[in-house]
């Protein structure tokens, strides 16, 4: 962080104050696929981006990395599983920021403060990504839009000199992101389910790019190794692919609790497509927390299948949702669920 931070310090205090600087952030398959949370070097470098005097104006994804990229010594990076260590060089994808010297006279700025600017202004600047260029068709793909507005929300964090809490302590900026991702899209969805809904509105329930998948992920401060975890999704080959609910492995409850909506969504789902409602709500009552959000994005997810022409997986959506009213009264008066074990997947 200091030589980062360093370096960067130099290159402010020399930029022509007329025209932006251009950085290029470039992860690796190994820091994307690292046991450690893989945001934590994007926010390191932000941090030290911020830290050095810069004011971050724009930040867009380049997936400038073909399947068969290049790694460290000439070498083609190795795919097949198994072989992941001989990728600790290769990379991934990167991303570029648009900067400016931030002003001497900036101030300090209350938490609850620049969470309400980030409230007003952020949706204002989705609508000028998505439409302000006046194209029929939106100029910004879905899996780019979480990348291209941390943009907006970076520009209004760095142009203060510190963000604080009432107690006079730094924000860390993961929380700043995290506020940016949940203020553009006005949503009080989780993390998890963001990406995974992001990531179907392009590539549904086909394979994509892993290092597209990890730009949507690390803009919701999580990491494709954490969606994997969770069950939620199959990463391997250099890409990743959303499960279907039939794909979902068999799980204890009782030790392994739901942890978002869309997991929860999915393991409903397939217990409902097994058995009705009554496994159904067994399920949700270990997904309590997200059975407004499940709601909400079982019709959400229905819509989305009709409109890409995935009429079975339409109606499984279409059923559960006409069902979920009644799944939920079950709730109250379902058991507790102990010992129980949900054979998710043959």
């Amino acid at each position: 962080m200091d030589g980062m931070r360093e370096v960067l310090k130099n290159l402010s205090q020399q930029v022509h104050p007329a025209a932006p600087a251009t950085i290029y952030y470039a992860f690796k398959e190994s820091e994307t696929r690292g046991k450690a949370t893989a945001s934590s070097g994007w926010e390191t470098f932000l941090e030290a981006v911020v830290k050095s005097g810069f004011e971050v104006t724009a930040t867009w994804p380049v997936r400038s990395e073909l399947g068969n990229r290049m790694i460290a010594g000439g070498k083609k990076a190795q795919t097949e599983e198994g072989e992941e260590d001989n990728n600790k060089n290769a990379l991934a994808s990167c991303v570029v920021l648009a900067v400016r010297p931030r002003s001497p006279r900036a101030r300090i700025r209350e938490w609850n403060q620049l969470q309400n600017e980030l409230k007003t202004e952020l949706p204002r600047a989705v609508e000028r990504i998505l439409h302000g260029a006046g194209e029929e068709e939106a100029p910004v793909s879905a899996t780019d839009l979480s990348q291209a507005v941390i943009g907006p929300g970076m520009m209004i964090y760095s142009k203060y000199r510190q963000i604080t809490d009432p107690d006079g302590d730094e924000i860390p900026i993961r929380t700043v992101l995290q506020a940016i991702n949940r203020y553009a899209t006005q949503s009080n969805i989780d993390g998890e389910s963001q990406c995974c809904r992001q990531w179907f509105e392009t590539f549904a329930f086909e394979p994509g790019p892993f290092g597209e998948a990890e730009i949507v992920a690390k803009s919701k401060s999580i990491s494709v190794d954490r969606l994997a975890n969770l069950g939620m999704v199959e990463s391997k080959g250099g890409q990743m692919r959303l499960h279907r609910a039939a794909d979902y492995a068999a799980v204890r409850l009782e030790k392994t609790p739901i942890q978002c909506a869309w997991q929860g969504l999915h393991l409903v789902l397939q217990a409902f497509l097994k058995g009705g409602n009554q496994p159904a709500a067994q399920v949700l009552r270990h997904a309590i927390n997200f059975k407004n959000a499940i709601g909400g994005l079982v019709k959400v997810m229905y819509e989305l299948c009709v409109r890409k022409g995935l009429t079975a997986d339409a109606s499984h959506y279409r059923d559960l949702d006409q069902a979920y009213e009644d799944i939920s009264l079950l709730v109250d008066t379902t058991g507790s669920g102990e010992n129980m074990e949900m054979d998710l997947g043959e």
